[in-house]
């Protein structure tokens, strides 16, 4: 079993936003997508885990750019997990350019859920079948960015949605990356991104109307998603100065 699994993946022009760069939602998807691999060949993907009655849930996730992607035409892509806390369980992923150099790092925050219950279970519900644990030092100690929530006040609004069906995923609700897209479009050109950190809290169904509402704070960006009154998601997005 590989500790750190990486793979190459060709960046097509759908996955870069206006300036060529790749776009958040795409890193996203990317950093989802390898996860995903790396899971099933760990014996934790969503089908080997139902097995046993448990399955994940992602709680949060960070997204350091550090440097321009536009030049890219493939993207190199590792990903690990950490050893896990007693609840948490936390995956860490790096993007690179042909050459070697770092461009991107992320960092999500899982934890595991009984299928019957619905409710959380310890991370020793599930043992990976590593020996060693990769340790990476660019996070360390560094906590993640406290995403505030914004008041549902209309003149905070600056996105309302009736979820359509193409952005549904095979579990029924809004794909995670749905709503980075949909924050993305929030923002203005000027707006370039250091760190966004995402918090999912609710299920998003098809049909219902979500509402984006925006406060600018110094160097920070905080957005709140809702349906009818309750939150569903939050972001922080911290901008270059």
């Amino acid at each position: 079993m590989r500790t750190i699994y990486e793979t190459k993946y060709r960046v097509t022009t759908n996955m870069r936003d206006k300036k060529g760069n790749l776009a958040l939602d795409s890193i996203l998807d990317l950093f989802q997508d390898i996860a995903g691999l790396h899971a099933d060949e760990l014996g934790s993907a969503d089908t080997q885990m139902n097995q046993i009655g448990i399955y994940w849930v992602i709680s949060r996730t960070e997204i350091d750019i550090l440097g321009d992607t536009s030049h890219i035409d493939v993207a190199h892509v590792s990903t690990w997990p950490q050893k896990p806390k007693r609840f948490l369980c936390e995956r860490q992923y790096s993007l690179k350019d042909e050459k070697g150099k770092l461009l991107v790092m992320g960092r999500s925050y899982w934890v595991l859920l009984s299928i019957e219950t619905q409710q959380l279970q310890p991370s020793s519900a599930f043992s990976y079948p590593l020996d060693t644990f990769y340790e990476d030092t660019f996070y360390s100690n560094r906590p993640y960015n406290n995403a505030k929530v914004v008041d549902n006040n209309n003149e905070l609004l600056v996105k309302e949605i009736k979820i359509p069906r193409r952005f549904i995923d095979k579990n029924g609700h809004l794909n995670n990356t749905r709503y980075t897209e949909l924050m993305y479009n929030c923002l203005s050109d000027d707006d370039n991104i250091k760190i966004a950190t995402f918090y999912y809290h609710e299920q998003v169904k098809e049909g219902q109307e979500l509402k984006f509402y925006r406060l600018d704070e110094d160097n920070k960006v905080h957005f709140t998603a809702y349906v009818n009154d309750k939150v569903v998601f939050k972001t922080v997005i911290e901008l270059e100065k």
